[in-house]
């Protein structure tokens, strides 16, 4: 054999050893991954061997690779580790618009205009946006449902930037012509989406800023007995929604019940109408058939074929008479069975008509009780939607004095107001589910 065939088989073989290494080792390597984007949903940080797996799948030539480099990104994110990010992102290309909507890359750049707004780089922050928008706009119609999560942050930034009165904020014209745009985006769903997140985050900031306004010429004193006031509020508002909420879900399970008791009590009657309508009481005696009586056979005999007729043979006329006996004593009871039957057949008709009066009786007081009781959750949700914006005011205001507290503990070292951290930007279930999608690609 050939040296150079043989190195060529050694080559083949070892090529393969690596193949299958590799692939052992990413199925090794899947429930670590699953395990820590699943963590996302929760806002305790990532345990640091997590941390270190993740950045150990992210640096070798895995097929999990992208994938486990943004979820260590996002973990990062949530921890507050902010710069090991910015330097790992800031190195990566730009999208297209002709990517897939809500793909890695678009997240990557999700998270790049989220740090550049937190660190106030706002030139970088202003060309951010601008593709942001662009991407969005560029959505087709087969992409939009993965759009969502663009247009919600995008409506939550561009409320951080439109409310922010510092001087070296995004650039105002640009702020305006990108809510213009997405506020009017072409894809009705994701103008709703940005609308709404945008109107919420207004809503939020002017809460806070109110907060803080209203505690401005307040003493220390004056100002801790606000806090503590706040802190009463908002653990009373709590109490309160947790109640409401309570109250509502019980109120819907009580009323899913009733629906499934109103369709179960519907189909019982429709089922006992067609026993009643269509159906007999069972054993329905049959009326006696006379036996018929054993004929002659015929045969052709002899060399001219002579037809000779030959009787029924004495076993057949036995059993011709015990069947003609046995007829004659149906025929005899016959009457008296079929009163029987008829009877048991009135009483079960009786029987199931009956059935059916208590099933509609049943059924009106159930829809009664259903109509009522739905009442009652439309009038649990106008009360449980009192609750959730009194808890949310509460809860602004608590913050918007916790903001100050730390304000008036360290003016020079307060950040600004207006930064993503403080707010809601980010959709971490909605982050996790997309990356556990993209797991699952590969």
């Amino acid at each position: 054999m050939k040296p150079q065939f043989l190195a060529g088989l050694c080559f083949v073989g070892a090529s393969l050893s690596g193949v299958w290494t590799s692939l052992g080792q990413e199925k090794a390597d899947k429930p670590l991954m699953s395990k820590a984007i699943t963590s996302l949903k929760n806002s305790a940080p990532a345990p640091e061997e997590m941390l270190k797996g993740l950045e150990r799948i992210s640096q070798g030539e895995s097929s999990y690779a992208k994938v486990a480099r943004q979820t260590v990104c996002m973990l990062k994110l949530r921890q507050g580790d902010y710069r090991s990010i910015w330097a790992v992102l800031s190195q990566l290309p730009k999208p297209t618009t002709t990517q897939q909507a809500e793909s890695l890359e678009w997240a990557d750049q999700r998270i790049l205009l989220w740090l550049s707004m937190e660190a106030r780089r706002n030139d970088r922050a202003s060309e951010l946006l601008k593709a942001a928008v662009v991407r969005s706009l560029a959505i087709d119609e087969k992409s939009v449902s993965r759009g969502r999560l663009d247009a919600d942050f995008l409506g939550v930034l561009c409320a951080i930037a439109k409310s922010d009165p510092s001087q070296d904020r995004i650039n105002e014209s640009i702020v305006a012509k990108a809510i213009e745009l997405m506020a009017k985006h072409p894809r009705q769903s994701l103008a709703q989406a940005f609308n709404r997140s945008f109107e919420g985050t207004c809503q939020e900031i002017q809460h806070l800023e109110s907060a803080i306004k209203s505690v401005e010429q307040h003493v220390d004193s004056e100002f801790e007995m606000e806090l503590a006031k706040a802190k009463t509020a908002f653990q009373q508002a709590s109490e309160a929604l947790e109640q409401s909420t309570g109250e509502l879900a019980a109120a819907k399970k009580l009323a899913k019940d009733l629906d499934a008791s109103i369709t179960k009590t519907k189909k019982y009657g429709i089922q006992t109408q067609n026993l009643l309508y269509n159906t007999e009481e069972s054993g329905k005696p049959s009326p006696p058939v006379v036996p018929k009586r054993p004929e002659s056979k015929s045969e052709r005999t002899g060399p001219r074929e002579k037809r000779i007729e030959i009787p029924p043979s004495a076993s057949e006329m036995n059993r011709y008479r015990g069947q003609l006996a046995k007829y004659n004593a149906d025929l005899q009871s016959y009457p008296f069975r079929f009163a029987q039957w008829s009877q048991r057949n009135e009483e079960r008709k009786v029987r199931l008509a009956n059935q059916i009066m208590v099933a509609k009786a049943k059924l009106v007081e159930l829809q009664k009780e259903h109509a009522i009781q739905l009442d009652r959750v439309g009038a649990l949700e106008k009360s449980h939607s009192l609750e959730i914006c009194r808890h949310k005011d509460v809860k602004w205001r608590l913050r918007g004095l916790e903001l100050s507290r730390a304000q008036r503990e360290s003016p020079q070292g307060f950040e600004s107001l207006y930064r993503p951290s403080l707010y809601q930007a980010i959709d971490w279930q909605a982050e996790s589910d997309r990356l556990l999608k993209e797991l699952q690609r590969y």
